[in-house]
């Protein structure tokens, strides 16, 4: 048996609480008005006339739907997302950088900045196609040249014997 026929992956049980885009509305009725939250709201937009539609359980933009200013855009998809309900959120426009849209994520772990990734998509949607930067932060000292070209090596190992590039000249042939 291969060991991916071995493998059991499980979601731990926090991820469903935290996923659901319910918790966006949970948390704007918490701490209505704060500066770094986008009002949302379960069932229906109330008040919002611009707004981003969210399925409760989607990923990676499956079924959302934006009413913007300028019109509706629309992430259909053959998904199952969407029967169990919908959040709105407000809108907030995307920065726009010669047709990318950057999403920020960060990490806090302690209390203190970990990491951070760039998600970015040519869709005003955040897609499956989204390209993925992640960072990590670290009050260390960052790595010399001979530490990076170890991790590098790690990563990209050099080829084996008959591996190498065919258009290359061998040693043998020397360029011409």
């Amino acid at each position: 048996m291969e060991t991916k026929d071995r493998i059991k992956w499980f979601e731990p049980a926090w991820k469903a609480i935290l996923s659901n885009k319910a918790f966006l509305a949970a948390i704007w009725k918490l701490f209505p008005d704060h500066p770094l939250l986008l009002p949302a709201y379960v069932g229906e937009p109330r008040e919002l006339t611009h707004y981003a539609k969210k399925p409760l359980f989607g990923r990676e933009g499956d079924m959302v739907t934006l009413h913007t200013p300028e019109g509706d855009v629309v992430n259909k998809s053959d998904s199952r997302y969407g029967p169990e309900g919908y959040v709105y959120q407000q809108y907030h426009p995307l920065p726009d950088f010669d047709g990318s849209h950057p999403v920020l994520g960060l990490w806090v772990v302690d209390h203190s900045p970990a990491g951070m990734g760039i998600r970015e998509s040519d869709s005003l949607i955040t897609d499956y196609f989204a390209r993925f930067t992640p960072h990590y932060i670290s009050n260390a000292a960052p790595p010399d040249a001979k530490q990076t070209a170890e991790w590098i090596a790690e990563d990209y190992p050099a080829p084996g014997p008959g591996l190498a590039d065919a258009s290359a000249p061998s040693a043998a042939e020397g360029t011409r």
